[in-house]
């Protein structure tokens, strides 16, 4: 309940401090900016346990960042890359030097967020950024970027992955293999274990729930022992710790999103305003992906970063109609 307060006040202050375009610039700024700060004390982490150079992989319950352990670190990165993403599409005509390093911000943030091994922020953010990419070709407008360039960009990135892959060959070898035994390793074995009793719990109080908070009491007192997390879905956590009510709590703010989503349709959009919206989305995918395998969202850190983009997107709503209605 603590953690619902500070997360609604962050969504209040998103509302309040964002008033125009401009203050908007600034958040994705500052978002990009983040992921990157945040990818780098990952990767620290990482190799301060002995990680890259050779085919050890680091426990992943030892990375733990002043922003909190891996799981939600690797979760919040892969949330706020599209930001970055964006930011480097949109400068491209204008500033190709600010453009560039918005795309390596991108492309580090990507890469930090895989040394945890994290399958579905991994899933995630291939979804994601392949629903960004081909919403951006396919309405591009063919004299707003210069497609002989693109094909240069794809090429050195291409370039810059095969040279990342040759000097960290072996801790790529070792997460190669540690990927090849998803479906046999003992995290699978306990996320399906976890899921089961999810699913029970539910059964057992579909209109009550366990209380707010209780659900890894439940797993515990059923022999899950080692949990000490959230349920590995968001429908089972908020339908398990909340029941029915949860769930109508959860379907509610969904369908709140939808319709602030679809106010946009219709209106005559610049590109900016366009590309800002696409960010939006990309990042509301990456999360609903990301949330099918772990109910991130009930963290407090990540949490803040979530109300702060939903607030933002409520902010824009508003400006945006705001400016529409102006015109008239």
């Amino acid at each position: 309940l603590i953690v619902g307060f500070y997360h609604i006040l962050v969504l209040i202050l998103a509302l309040n401090l964002i008033k125009n375009r401009q203050d908007l610039k600034y958040l994705f700024y500052s978002l990009a900016s983040s992921a990157v700060l945040i990818g780098g004390q990952l990767i620290y982490q990482v190799y301060h346990l002995g990680g890259f150079f050779t085919q050890f992989i680091p426990e992943r319950t030892s990375i733990i960042t002043p922003v909190g352990p891996w799981v939600t670190v690797s979760a919040i990165i892969v949330f706020m890359v599209p930001v970055a993403y964006g930011l480097g599409l949109f400068n491209f005509k204008n500033n190709r030097a600010l453009a560039i390093l918005f795309f390596a911000a991108a492309i580090f943030s990507a890469l930090s967020s895989t040394v945890t091994l994290g399958k579905s922020e991994l899933i995630a953010l291939v979804v994601g950024i392949t629903f960004f990419s081909y919403q951006y070709f396919n309405n591009l407008d063919a004299h707003y970027f210069d497609r002989n360039r693109l094909a240069k960009i794809i090429i050195g990135i291409a370039i810059l992955f095969v040279g990342v892959g040759f000097v960290f060959s072996p801790f790529i070898q070792g997460f190669t293999d540690r990927f090849k035994q998803t479906l046999h390793d003992k995290n699978t074995k306990f996320r399906v274990r976890e899921l089961q009793l999810a699913f029970s719990a539910v059964k057992d109080n579909f209109f009550t729930g366990v209380g707010a908070g209780n659900l890894k009491v439940y797993f515990r007192n059923n022999g899950l022992c080692q949990c000490y997390s959230e349920a590995s879905n968001y429908f089972t956590h908020f339908l398990g710790e909340l029941g029915i009510m949860g769930l109508l709590l959860f379907t509610a703010g969904g369908h709140s999103l939808m319709k602030a989503l679809r106010s946009f349709k219709g209106l005559n959009l610049s590109k900016s305003d366009w590309l800002v919206l696409l960010s939006f989305k990309t990042s509301l995918i990456i999360f609903l992906v990301n949330g099918f395998f772990e109910a991130t969202i009930v963290g407090l850190n990540y949490g803040i970063v979530f109300w702060m983009m939903i607030g933002a997107l409520l902010a824009f709503e508003r400006i945006t109609l705001t400016a529409t209605l102006q015109k008239i």
